[in-house]
């Protein structure tokens, strides 16, 4: 390569696009920017009629060359994704490789790059926050659900660990259920929650439920959380023992009283 030039890759890297035409020899016979240029770039006509071995460092021009000769052997248009590094930073390729044909005889191969490398650090940063919420989705201490508001009810599509926990395993079998299903009884349940959905505001409520075949009254306190653009989120704080304390000391006061 000839001194002060760098590799044709860093000179596509700085481009959003661009694309090349390889002949059976593996040399340049075309460079296209399909992007504006940095005036730096006029080195870049130095590639043409250059082998891509000259034109690439050695890595990249064996695997480019690898996948140029598979679609003069089977010309079909291919879809590449290739990595590597450049000052420290990832730098993400989607290459597509097709024929060109000249009358009967197939004698170039377009290769068009295009930089996704913004676009993949997108999508990771967003894998990574919705792995993240995730984790602390599963991990908040009160017991969790997420409902989706579609077709005028809402659809259970998620529970964390403490719910899971707090049910015995049995929130695993409602996953698709409707609120209206499932709170047919308690129709405050549906109340608080249709407006938490339509106000966008978040609502708490203490709620008594019914003693249960052991004879404990379950008391709630229960938070609606509105979650753009279809979601609400409810958790549930146990007070029961705390009300049952509550009851304790009162009573124990009637009694003194009425010793007294």
């Amino acid at each position: 390569m000839a001194e002060n030039i760098p590799p044709l890759i860093d000179f596509i890297a700085q481009l959003k696009q661009a694309t090349i035409e390889l002949d059976r020899d593996m040399r340049i016979y075309s460079v296209w920017r399909n992007t504006l240029a940095a005036p730096e770039h006029a080195s870049i006509s130095w590639f043409l009629s250059k082998s891509i071995f000259e034109a690439f460092n050695l890595k990249f021009a064996q695997y480019l060359a690898q996948h140029v000769q598979d679609v003069f052997n089977d010309p079909r248009p291919l879809s590449l994704e290739y990595f590597f590094q450049r000052g420290g930073y990832q730098v993400v390729f989607n290459i597509i490789l097709y024929p060109k044909q000249q009358a009967v005889d197939l004698d170039k191969i377009v290769v068009i790059f295009t930089n996704v490398s913004q676009e993949k650090q997108s999508q990771a940063q967003l894998q990574f926050s919705k792995l993240q919420f995730e984790q602390q989705y599963k991990s908040i201490p009160l017991p969790t659900y997420t409902w989706r508001y579609k077709d005028n009810d809402f659809y259970l599509i998620a529970y964390n660990d403490a719910s899971d926990r707090e049910s015995a395993g049995r929130v695993r079998n409602l996953i698709g259920t409707t609120v209206a299903q499932l709170y047919q009884s308690r129709p405050q349940i549906i109340a608080d929650m249709q407006l938490c959905y339509t106000s966008q505001q978040n609502i708490a409520r203490e709620m008594r439920f019914p003693a249960t075949q052991s004879g404990k009254i379950t008391y709630l306190k229960v938070y609606y959380v509105y979650v753009r653009p279809d979601l609400v989120m409810v958790h549930t704080d146990d007070l029961t023992a705390i009300r049952e304390n509550e009851i304790e000391l009162f009573e124990y006061r009637t009694q003194l009283e009425v010793l007294v």
